[in-house]
Formats: structure tokens, sequence, C-alpha cells
């Protein structure tokens, strides 16, 4: 049996189930990117920066280093700002689910 539509060996076969698969993914990638627009861009990309560095780490020291590099961001945050932030992921949040 091929894997995908090429498939290993070259061939045309589709897994069973993969359209339907195929169909529900451009939506859900769709909103996911959506969703990473609406962040702070800065954040955006010191979140790519833990995500980069912790790809390889075991999943403790992964989960680590994300909080160091977010209680990093959050000290070199002003309240203001950091409320600002809180009340909008909350606005954002409650769009999400309605």
């Amino acid at each position: 049996m091929g894997v995908g539509k090429a498939g290993l060996g070259g061939g045309q076969q589709q897994v069973a189930g993969q359209g339907q698969l195929e169909a529900e993914l451009l939506p859900a990638a769709l909103a996911l990117a959506a969703d990473m627009v609406s962040a702070l861009p800065e954040a955006l990309r010191a979140y790519k920066r833990v995500l980069n560095e912790g790809e390889c780490l075991p999943l403790g020291e992964a989960l680590a280093l994300e909080k160091r590099h977010s209680r990093d961001w959050a000290r070199h945050q002003s309240a203001e700002a950091l409320e600002q932030r809180r009340t909008a992921v909350q606005a954002r949040g409650r769009e999400q689910t309605q």
C-alpha cells in the first residue's frame, strides 16, 4: 500500500480517508495561521527562538527552557503592556469560543 498520493514506491495509491483528512487540514492550518498572525510580532519571534532551541531537547528540559524564556520576556515588559496584552488575549479567546 502506498503512503500518500505518491506513495513510497512512486505509485498513485491513496490511503483510505486521506481525502477527508486533506479537506480538514487546510481550514485547520488557516485557523492556526490566523491565530499566529494575531500574536505580537516580537513575541512570535521570541517563541520561534524557543522552539528552535528546544526542539532537540528532552521534554522536561524543553519545558524548563520555555519557562525561563517566558519569565525573561515578562521581566522586560511594563505592567501596562502586560495588562493590555492580557486583555487582548482574553478578547481573542472569547471570539474563538463563539
